[in-house]
């Protein structure tokens, strides 16, 4: 609210300032000095375990075979890449996909950009073969919706948090007998681009390379002005990687989560 009214109260100063804001006459900022309110900006810190994330990809895939969701799609595509935002992944128009270069391009706002930031990222075998299917499906310029507007990011946050409550509710039915499925809080849609970050940090992805990859961290004068790299063997080998990480975790066969496995030369 501070920098909504902010942009107003110097719209007919500010050429790059939506001139209907003129409109508004605002001539002071009356959220200038309101505090912020103690606790509301606390910071989630839910990651999926292996066996939610492994079944989290089941089930995606197995909704793709039944038919196309383009959502779904999009939630899929951006844990592909990555971990990427859905809000940016939703953005994404043919134009922004290079088939012959393996490439797509995701404009990051985010922050204090004049203009977006060009993230550029590499597609892996299993995001290559996905991307091909959504241009199959695509109905407009862009890669989700339809002619009259693109996917809306609460549409995919909707079906997002009944794939990962299915999902959760799967893992706690393979309990037997008196066993009961340890508590979790319940994951969301948001949780994925954190569980991502944290397990390319556990494969040994370093933290500047996961920045470069998840867009994060950029901003500043080094960033700006001096490091020029794009950062795209990087990327395409944390990308390699992660996929054949997701791989095995979507292959790995569910079982009883009471059922021990025994060492078998023992």
């Amino acid at each position: 609210m501070r920098a909504a009214f902010a942009l107003a109260q110097g719209a007919d100063t500010n050429p790059q300032a939506p001139a209907a804001l003129v409109l508004f006459g605002v001539e002071s900022n009356p959220v200038a000095s309101t505090a912020p309110i103690k606790d509301a900006a606390g910071t989630r810190d839910v990651t999926l375990t292996e066996d939610e994330l492994g079944e989290v990809l089941r089930l995606l895939r197995a909704q793709r075979a039944k038919g196309y969701d383009d959502a779904l799609a999009a939630l899929e595509l951006a844990l592909l890449l990555g971990g990427q935002r859905p809000a940016q992944v939703l953005r994404l128009s043919a134009v922004d996909v290079d088939l012959e270069g393996r490439t797509v391009v995701l404009l990051d706002p985010k922050g204090r950009r004049a203009v977006p930031r060009r993230h550029v990222l590499p597609l892996t075998d299993a995001a290559f073969d996905l991307v091909k299917v959504i241009l199959k499906h695509r109905r407009a310029d862009w890669l989700f919706g339809d002619k009259a507007a693109q996917t809306n990011p609460n549409t995919v946050a909707s079906k997002g948090v009944a794939l990962l409550a299915e999902a959760q509710g799967n893992i706690s039915k393979r309990y037997t007998g008196k066993a009961k499925a340890p508590t979790r809080p319940k994951i969301e849609p948001r949780d994925l681009r954190r569980t991502a970050e944290t397990m390319l940090a556990g494969m040994g992805v370093s933290k500047d390379i996961r920045a470069q990859l998840l867009s994060h961290g950029l901003g500043g004068v080094q960033g700006r002005h001096y490091d020029q790299h794009e950062y795209m063997d990087e990327k395409r080998n944390a990308l390699r990687a992660w996929a054949v990480r997701l791989q095995a975790l979507a292959d790995r066969k569910p079982q009883p989560s009471n059922v021990k496995q025994l060492n078998r030369a023992a």
